[in-house]
């Protein structure tokens, strides 16, 4: 059975979350176990919460010069930045 097909050039899975971690042509993205993509493979950084009930949202990501969160849902929140710490 295919979880996830070969357009990725690494694919990690971490089991206590249940999380896959996606990367594309240099991007990453994350993925559920079911193979469902939850935030699409095109962010030039993202940074997991690392709570301590293993939920990993919302993430950090960078697109381009910005930095933003996004729900488990790839939706931002309202709430960007030029650098990593800004906020």
């Amino acid at each position: 059975m295919v979880i996830l097909g070969p357009a990725y050039s690494d694919i990690d899975y971490n089991q206590s979350s249940g999380i896959y971690d996606l990367e594309k042509d240099g991007k990453k993205g994350l993925a559920d176990a079911s193979g469902r993509i939850l935030i699409p493979a095109e962010y030039d950084e993202l940074l997991k919460n690392n709570s301590w009930n293993n939920n990993i949202f919302p993430v950090l990501v960078k697109k381009g010069t910005w930095y933003y969160y996004l729900d488990r849902n790839g939706n931002p929140l309202p709430y960007k930045a030029a650098e990593i710490n800004a906020y």
